[in-house]
């Protein structure tokens, strides 16, 4: 730390003559000078004190420094989790103001950007050896299969050491269960060797966030250029040179040289802050020097000058070329300051670790070269890339509110349309489509025809209106689920099927009741059209019912999911419809019901010849159905996700094909066949065509069956 004074020498002189003091290099130092300097107002610049609670100038307003906040930090951490997708992580702080308030700011940005945390632990002041046991339980009790491999720390130097150390000898759940971490550190780990000095497992893969490294050069030349002998007035430096060459003023033998010394070892991160910090400082006291003093010595209305006057000179500091040629103003530093992204690597070669740079951190945009980077999983072993996300649904993280996308009120509306399936399924649904318009203009042509009168034609172009809906009814379920599209799933597969079963089971009474007369000329009430019309109406208002009481008690509503996939970020932002898949298929009760009572009807009207055997082929139709959809149904019911669409478009689109063939094929085929017998007659040349209906004359015309 280093204080000005009014007094030609740098020193410490009596509080009065104080004007600023550089320093502390850490945050709960400069907040506990400040309450104690708080009283005489005197300016304070830092070059390493990064809380962002330092920020409060109504607290702390004499307080300056030259390095960027945790706050910053924090956006840094964030943005380097969402570009690997790893969205599931666990924290460890300090419980230090330092580690306080940088997990504060993490953890809000980390939940606004859809980053969840697991677990959140803290290491408690003066911490013991079980304490830091217990939070590496606690972390290793959610990595691997419980997905949280990341750890973010907001950790002092001494606590990120005690902590890997912990994790080396004590730590290990079982004695030969091999486990593996990923650190996520701020400059607090930064590049110091010391850290992870002897615990290459434990640390390898590691990243640290270190203020933009800027160059040096003359600093670097002088610097390494110094020995004890040459730099008695730098009392810290014997210590440093004794540590780095691991000897003693007795051993030294005087050839050693910190030329070749690694920059980790050699000196901080925080080198570029610091020489900005003093240069700061000392241009703005020469600036008020300059206000106060015209002739440019030291004069008494310099020494006069109040704490605010002190305080505004040097926070309006704008130099051009200030460390690294790099130009420099508080205001500056603290809206874009940049930060380096380093990694743990290993040499193969060596068997030794070095950090790595892998990216920068520039004006809020993040680029890693992810070629550089080393990554190792949970098993300690090298991987191309790790995840670090809950295996299945969190509920925990959406308890959190926490979400890893921007997720808009409802879903775009698109088409998913474009897989084989699919592709497949509208092929065939265009054709089916095709013949049902076909089909039904053939019908309307031959209205009077005995085989379209034989048939109902009402009763048939319902048919034909079900099977239809139903070919349309796949495009709902090749769509984004959006309400609308969900409330048509919910709707038509049930009401259309509906449609189609009222159908037929009109179809099948009408038959029983016409063919099942054994004196030709009875009289045979309600087989018109207009009352085939109403019965099939009345049977279909049951479904409307209660498909729109489940629309009203329970309306159609999306929600969202977070799905894991192969891709990076692998994740991805999944709408669904917020029903429950067996809801949809108990919606098919009534259906199910009208289908085994037609099937019921069916099995006595299979003999009856008239009609072009349409007692046996409805029996046919039910038949078919009852095995397709329980095929559908059960795969839809018990498979994967990614089948239950297709296995539903499948089943419904064959459903309706089967039943398009079996009940309209023979009658196109008898339409299409000459007649033995003159039209009016009423009957066709053979079996096929007879009815009682038409062959009786007294029928009731009021009851005979007309084209609709």
């Amino acid at each position: 730390m280093l204080t000005l004074s009014g007094a030609q020498n740098f020193g410490v002189g009596r509080p009065g003559d104080i004007m600023a003091t550089i320093g502390a290099l850490i945050s709960d130092v400069s907040m506990e000078m400040l309450r104690i300097t708080g009283p005489l107002q005197k300016t304070q610049v830092s070059f390493g004190s990064t809380s962002y609670e330092l920020e409060d100038r109504e607290k702390y307003p004499n307080f300056l420094r030259t390095v960027p906040s945790d706050d910053r930090q924090a956006d840094v951490m964030v943005s380097l989790l969402m570009k690997h997708g790893w969205i599931y992580v666990s924290t460890v702080k300090s419980d230090t103001v330092y580690g306080n308030s940088g997990m504060e700011a993490f953890i809000k940005k980390a939940n606004d950007a859809g980053i969840c945390v697991s677990i959140e632990l803290t290491i408690p002041v003066a911490a013991t050896s079980g304490n830091y046991l217990s939070v590496m339980t606690d972390l290793l009790t959610m990595g691997g299969d419980k997905g949280s491999n990341v750890v973010v720390l907001f950790t002092n130097h001494h606590d990120t050491r005690e902590l890997m150390k912990t994790a080396k000898t004590s730590a290990r759940p079982m004695p030969d269960q091999p486990y593996h971490l990923t650190w996520v550190a701020p400059d607090a780990w930064g590049i110091y060797s010391d850290v992870v000095a002897g615990l290459l497992d434990e640390t390898k893969g590691a990243f640290t966030i270190i203020p933009l490294q800027v160059p040096l050069p003359l600093f670097e030349t002088y610097f390494r250029s110094l020995t004890p002998s040459d730099n008695s007035r730098n009392p810290w430096f014997n210590y440093l040179w004794e540590s780095i060459f691991e000897c003693s003023k007795g051993t030294c033998d005087g050839q050693e040289s910190l030329t070749d010394v690694e920059d980790s070892r050699l000196h901080s991160a925080l080198s570029s802050f610091a020489i900005n910090a003093v240069y700061a400082t000392a241009a703005g006291l020469h600036r008020l020097l300059v206000n106060k003093c015209p002739d440019l010595k030291l004069c008494q209305n310099f020494f006069e000058s109040t704490p605010l006057e002190v305080f505004v000179a040097i926070e309006e500091v704008n130099i051009e070329e200030a460390a690294g040629g790099r130009p420099f103003s508080f205001a500056r530093e603290a809206g874009e300051g940049g930060y380096t992204i380093m990694n743990y690597v290993v040499d193969e070669n060596e068997m030794a670790g070095n950090y790595r740079w892998v990216g920068e951190w520039i004006d809020n945009e993040l680029v890693i070269n992810d070629s550089l980077v080393q990554y190792y999983d949970f098993s300690g072993d090298r991987q191309p890339y790790i995840r670090s996300r809950c295996p299945k649904f969190c509920t925990e993280c959406y308890k959190q509110g926490v979400s890893p996308l921007v997720v808009p009120d409802s879903p775009p509306l698109e088409f998913y349309g474009d897989t084989i399936w699919a592709v497949i399924i509208l092929a065939v649904c265009a054709i089916g489509m095709l013949f049902c318009f076909v089909i039904f203009i053939y019908f309307l042509i031959e209205f009077r025809h005995p085989v379209v009168k034989g048939a109902s034609s009402s009763l048939s172009y319902f048919l034909l209106l079900g099977i239809t809906l139903l070919f349309i009814l796949n495009l709902a379920f090749m769509l984004s689920p959006t309400i609308s599209v969900c409330g048509a799933q919910r709707f038509g597969l049930s009401f259309f099927h509906a449609i189609i079963w009222s159908a037929l089971l009109c179809k099948i009474i009408r038959i029983l009741r016409v063919c099942g007369k054994g004196e030709i000329n009875t009289k045979i009430a309600f087989v018109s059209p207009w009352s085939q019309t109403f019965l099939m109406l009345a049977l279909l208002t049951v479904q409307l019912v209660i498909t729109g009481e489940w629309l009203i008690l329970d309306p159609p509503a999306v929600e969202h999911e977070i799905r894991e996939t192969n891709t990076k970020p692998p994740y991805e932002l999944v709408w669904m419809c917020s029903y429950d898949n067996k809801w949809l298929v108990t919606s098919l009760v009534y259906v199910f019901i009208l289908l085994l009572v037609t099937l019921w009807c069916a099995v006595p009207a299979r003999k009856y010849s008239e009609l072009l055997h349409e007692g046996a082929y409805i029996l046919s139709c039910c038949i078919v159905s009852i095995f397709i959809m329980l095929a559908w149904i059960l795969i839809y019911m018990l498979a994967d996700e990614e089948y239950q669409h297709p296995a539903l478009c499948v089943g419904i689109t064959t459903n309706a094909f089967v039943i398009l063939a079996l009940m309209f094929m023979p009658k196109i085929n008898a339409l299409t066949t000459p007649r033995a017998k003159d039209e009016d007659d009423g009957t066709t040349g053979n079996d096929m065509g007879k009815s009682y209906v038409y062959s009786n004359p007294d029928v009731n015309k009021d009851d005979e069956v007309t084209a609709f």
